[in-house]
């Protein structure tokens, strides 16, 4: 995973790239509020249905972070 995020990064300047274990959405926010990050962009897929029930990654992504979440479809 470390190997393929490097690569996808590689050339890109001024961002942060981590790999952590655990829930998606737990491990994205306590990584957050460990490092203090202003903003997260999320990548997510066209929504179905059970997208729009709570739930969701970025749901809980976006109603837990303490700064602002970027959703981007």
């Amino acid at each position: 995973m470390k190997r393929k995020l490097g690569a996808a990064l590689s050339g890109e300047t001024d961002h942060t790239g981590t790999v952590e274990t655990g829930s998606s959405a737990g491990a994205i926010v306590a990584y957050q509020r460990e490092v203090k990050h202003d903003v997260i962009v999320l990548r997510s897929h066209n929504p179905g249905i059970q997208d729009f029930f709570p739930g969701s990654t970025d749901g809980r992504i976006v109603r837990r972070a303490s700064c602002s979440a970027h959703v981007i479809r």
